[in-house]
Order: structure tokens, then C-alpha cells, then sequence
């Protein structure tokens, strides 16, 4: 998948939202045909679509969501069934969200209330509806909180008036159904002592930092680590493609990845020169050829573990792939085609010595210069430790890409670059919306 680049609502572009718009104002007017104008994080305006823009929106982008729009407030965390009680007056600071469930006041006054309203079934439906109205006099269309301990059933009840992350009813919004309860469970689960790796640098013996490690952390209690899960995953029988539109591109992009299983030895290290010589910089083969030579893409980039971690940060299955954007009126087949053609000439030819040293050099280079200062150098140690169970692992990466061949470029291009194991998304701009007449 391409990378997401997020909208900033505060700093970016005027977004003017059309579709069917439910608006907010004393009669709930729905407009079948509506538009949402926002700048700067802020609602200007809520009108037909048919009606003038408002002054500076006339050269916005139009972005038809082919949706119903609710334009209001987003409630990021509540629990809506405990809006029928009045608000409790709380009576001290507290320091975190066990302390007050220990009060006797909020026993009588919330917790007590809430498990008979809770089982008695009757009252659900009304007491949902009633919260479900609250949320939109307050000007709340999205909001979340929907299970009660006293019944968890309730949370079938909410069907309603306003739209809840925890059930959305629809395919392409997942539903928001991790709990606080859930994040307290992993944690009690994996941030454990034996299940953690701490590393240090600096102008310390290993002496002290031992004493200390055991001064400060000695009494934690060890946890029982559940297995890993195995997330092993075998490479694509078959090439695997995925069209998709986007409303607020402007050019097409593609994303092309090659699945790369776990555990694979020198093949991964092999890998991960190949995604430099393929795709590191300007120098590299497939900016060289399809950016500046054939000039189909304006811009590309990929690797081993791309776009995520650093490819040495990683211990499962991953992806090798590129992600770029090409020129508007050139076939997506072209970009892939000549993409794959890069990586034939490597399976067939390799890489000359001049240009695997120069590549080789600048990793070790970059290797470097990424753990140059402390803090960094620790982190890659406590990771070396974490991932391979070798803190020294850290320490051979240098020479582990030094040793790698051509002929080892030639055989991982073979084995895994293959039009089979390819999985390719292309993404372009929607078509406008058309105009009325």
C-alpha cells in the first residue's frame, strides 16, 4: 500500500465535502445535495449545493464523498449510557482512573444507579435514545462508549440517531473496539522484565550499570510471557492487483511490493543491498531509468521493510517494495514493466564492481552515521539483543554487507523479485464531480 499522507485540517488546504449533509440547525434540514466548507480546522459554512461559494472557496477542490455527512463534533471518548445521571461533583484531584471507583459517593452516586438502570431492560431502549439526543443538542454526531458492566448487551440498542466508532455499520470504517480494560491486559501481559532489553552507552563499566539495574528494577516481579504467535507467511502464487481512486490526488501513484518470508539468512542482507542498488537516491537504478531516463514517474523510493522500520529493525515476513508517482496519461502497466525490467537485468547480469562498491560503501556510511550518537548506539544494541538474541548482531552488520556478491544480488532478484510474488496498487485521482446544469 502507498503511504497515507494525512491532512492537517489546522494548516492544510480548504476542503470543500459534498454529498448528502444532515444539517445541525433547529429543523435538522437535510440537503440531498449539500456541501461541507471548511478552513482551518473550521466549519465555515453548511449550504446547497446549488447556492455560491463562500468568498475565498471558489478555486477549492470539491471532494465528493458519496456519502451523508453529519457536520458536528467528535466526542473522543465518553460512555454514553452514564449521560442520563447528573454530573458528579468530584471531590479531590486524582492521579489516575482506579482511585476514584474507590470512593463511596461514586458508588452511590454512578456506580450504584447505572447497574439498576443497567438490568432493568425495559429502560435500555429509552435511556439510549435519551443520551443518543443529549449528544446532538450539544452538537456531538460521532461519539463512543457504549457497553455498560451492569450490560453489555445494551450495546445493541445503539442504532441510532448518532454514529458510534465502537458499531459503525460499515465495511469500510472498522469499528474503534479496543477498551481501556484490553490496554491494561496487554500491558500486565508483556512489560515484564524478563520480556524487556535495556541497553546502555556511555562512559560507565558494566559493574555500575548492573548495580543499578539491580537497585531499580531488581524487585519487579517476572511475568509469564504467552508464546509468539506465528506470523510465518509464504511468498504470492500468483501476481495480486488492486485499482483505487482518491479524491484529493493529484497525480497517479503506484506501489509495488514482493513478499519476503521470515527467517531467510544471507538472503535478507542480500536484500537489503539490492533495495540500495535498485532504489536508494538519485543514483539509483530505478530513479535513473524511470524518472530521469524514460520519464514516466516523477519520484520513487522503496527497499527491504519499506516504508516502515530500518530493514536491520525487523525479525518476520516482510515486503520489498517501491512506491511512486507517475505522470498523468502513462499507462501503470509501462511504470511496473519497466520497473521489472530494472530487476531482470540484475537476475541475469548482476551488478557491476564499481557500482556494488559505491552502493556499499554509502550503506556502511549511512550504517554509521545512524548510531553516531548515544542514544541511538543503545537503541540498536537493545534491538540487536531483542530481535537475533546477539547484542554483537549490531556489530556485524558492516561486514555482513561487504560480504555480500553479485551473485548473491543475481540469486534473491530470481527468487523473490518475481512478476508472481508481485502485488501492485494503483492509485489515481478521482474524476471530478460532475456539475449541475
Amino acid at each position: 500500500m502507498p503511504p497515507v499522507i494525512p491532512v492537517d485540517l489546522l494548516e492544510g488546504p480548504m476542503l470543500v465535502l459534498s454529498g448528502r449533509v444532515v444539517t445541525m440547525d433547529d429543523q435538522f434540514k437535510v440537503l440531498p445535495r449539500g456541501r461541507v466548507y471548511i478552513d482551518k480546522g473550521v466549519i465555515r459554512a453548511v449550504q446547497d449545493a446549488d447556492g455560491p461559494a463562500p468568498s475565498g472557496f471558489e478555486a477549492a477542490r470539491v471532494v465528493a464523498t458519496e456519502g451523508t455527512m453529519y457536520p458536528g463534533l467528535i466526542e473522543l471518548h465518553n460512555h454514553l449510557s452514564y449521560n442520563v445521571l447528573r454530573l458528579w461533583a468530584v471531590p479531590k484531584k486524582f492521579t489516575n482512573r482506579d482511585q476514584w471507583g474507590r470512593i463511596a459517593d461514586y458508588g452511590r452516586l454512578i456506580t450504584g444507579p447505572m447497574k439498576v438502570l443497567g438490568q432493568t431492560a425495559d429502560l435500555l431502549p429509552a435511556l439510549i435514545r435519551y443520551v443518543e439526543c443529549k449528544c446532538l443538542l450539544g452538537g456531538v454526531t460521532t461519539s463512543q462508549g457504549i457497553e455498560l458492566f451492569s450490560n453489555h448487551g445494551g450495546r445493541r440498542y445503539y442504532r441510532g440517531i448518532v454514529r458510534n466508532v465502537e458499531a459503525t455499520d460499515d465495511p469500510e470504517l472498522p469499528e474503534a473496539a479496543a477498551k481501556i480494560a484490553d490496554v491494561e491486559s496487554f500491558y500486565k501481559t508483556y512489560y515484564g522484565p524478563n520480556n524487556a532489553v535495556m541497553g546502555v552507552v556511555g562512559d560507565v563499566t558494566p559493574a555500575e550499570v548492573f548495580a543499578k539495574v539491580e537497585k531499580y528494577f531488581g524487585a519487579l516481579p517476572a511475568r509469564q510471557v504467552p508464546a509468539r504467535a506465528d506470523v510465518t507467511e509464504g511468498m504470492n502464487s500468483a501476481e495480486r492487483t488492486l485499482g483505487q481512486s482518491d479524491a484529493l490526488a493529484r497525480v497517479p501513484a503506484v506501489a509495488v511490493g514482493y513478499k519476503v518470508p521470515m527467517k531467510i539468512g544471507k538472503d535478507y542482507v542480500a536484500l537489503v543491498v539490492l533495495g540500495d542498488v535498485l532504489l536508494n537516491g538519485d543514483a539509483s537504478r530505478l530513479y535513473q531509468t524511470l524518472v530521469k531516463g524514460k520519464e514516466l514517474m516523477l519520484q520513487v523510493q522503496g527497499g527491504l521493510n519499506f516504508p516502515f522500520e530500518s530493514p536491520w529493525r525487523n525479525a518476520g515476513p516482510t515486503l520489498f517494495s517501491y512506491f511512486g508517482l507517475y505522470k498523468p496519461g502513462t499507462d501503470v502497466k509501462a511504470v511496473v514493466d519497466a520497473a521489472q525490467a530494472e530487476t531482470a537485468k540484475v537476475q541475469s547480469a548482476g551488478v557491476p564492481a564499481v557500482e556494488l562498491a559505491r552502493v556499499k560503501n554509502k550503506m556502511r556510511a549511512d550504517y554509521y552515521s545512524g548510531i553516531e550518537l548515544p542514544i541511538n548506539r543503545a537503541d540498536t544494541i537493545a534491538l540487536a539483543q531483542l530481535l537475533s538474541g546477539d547484542a554483537n548482531a549490531a556489530n556485524t552488520i558492516p561486514a555482513d554487507i561487504e560480504s555480500v556478491t553479485s551473485a548473491d544480488l543475481q540469486r534473491v532478484a530470481a527468487k523473490y523479485l518475481t512478476a508472481g510474488n508481485r502485488t501492485v496498487v494503483d492509485r489515481k485521482p478521482a474524476a471530478p464531480e460532475a456539475k449541475k446544469e
